[in-house]
């Protein structure tokens, strides 16, 4: 069985089967664990930072947690699959995070039903935002490329186990199963199951109707936090992982403990702000 990946690797160094870092399965359950460690790490006083009041941070956790599941679902698709190991300049079809929220915001498939165990739509929503925007190429101009259809493996051993996973973690019920990939096709026809086109429109069309559940200012803030931790989180796990190669040589919890630890002491701001005064006296840059 061919394993899915989320990187791409060096066949060379690892002829007979991908490292742990590039697996899809790995990727998924680090991006996860490092949302975690930082909502242990940083989440309360992100919180307050933010205005926000510290009696929402289960909730917040949770949503971080699950956006990290969430955020590259998409991966599993044939063109993403192509891209990461025998056509690096393929023309993708759907970017991976745009599959990742069709997927899981569709009515059609059961994806939707089964998050909504646990996460109303006020509390979904941000969990979609922020893993369809991780890397910050989603907004309602996105449109597919000019390509050819591709296949979501839903079916695949590998996607099966990232969404056992996420459901244990979440506290989910057992996730819905899919027996057959579904093709998805640029536009409507009979040969695909979803259209990237018309799925699309209507993803964002929804995303802009839902907008003004988020007309506070304090839903704009969470919202912004849960994004903007969950693009440090698949940082660093990226980082540690691949320096780390295996498993068993490297901890994402670990990792993100020990590099917020790294900052800057009082008196290094009091030294940096010296210097500053002592260069707007001398006129210097």
């Amino acid at each position: 069985m061919e394993r899915l990946l989320a990187k791409s690797y060096n066949r060379k160094v690892y002829p007979d089967s991908p490292p742990d870092y590039a697996l899809l399965t790995q990727h998924s359950r680090d991006v996860a664990a490092a949302c975690r460690a930082l909502a242990r790490q940083i989440g309360k006083t992100a919180l307050a930072n933010a205005g926000l009041s510290e009696d929402i941070f289960d909730i917040f956790k949770l949503q971080l947690v699950a956006n990290g599941w969430i955020q590259d679902l998409g991966k599993m698709s044939s063109h993403f699959q192509e891209m990461v190991t025998e056509h690096p300049q393929i023309k993708q079809l759907l970017r991976h995070e745009v599959i990742s929220g069709l997927l899981m915001c569709s009515h059609s498939l059961p994806f939707r039903k089964w998050l909504a165990q646990r996460f109303s739509d006020s509390a979904l929503y941000p969990i979609l935002w922020s893993a369809i925007g991780h890397h910050r190429k989603f907004d309602k101009l996105t449109k597919p490329e000019i390509a050819l259809a591709l296949t979501a493996s839903v079916s695949h051993p590998d996607f099966k186990t990232i969404l056992e996973e996420m459901s244990e973690d979440l506290g989910l019920a057992s996730p819905p199963v899919i027996d057959r990939d579904l093709i998805i096709g640029p536009v409507q026809d009979n040969q695909c199951d979803i259209p990237a086109r018309e799925a699309l429109h209507d993803l964002q069309d929804e995303f802009l109707e839902a907008e003004d559940l988020f007309d506070a200012d304090a839903d704009k803030r969470l919202l912004a936090l849960i994004k903007g931790l969950g693009i440090a989180a698949d940082v660093a796990a990226s980082a540690i992982a691949f320096r780390g190669q295996s498993i068993n040589k490297y901890s994402v919890s670990e990792f993100v403990q020990e590099s917020l630890n790294v900052g800057l002491s009082r008196q290094d701001l009091q030294d940096y702000q010296s210097v500053g005064m002592e260069s707007l006296r001398l006129g210097t840059p």
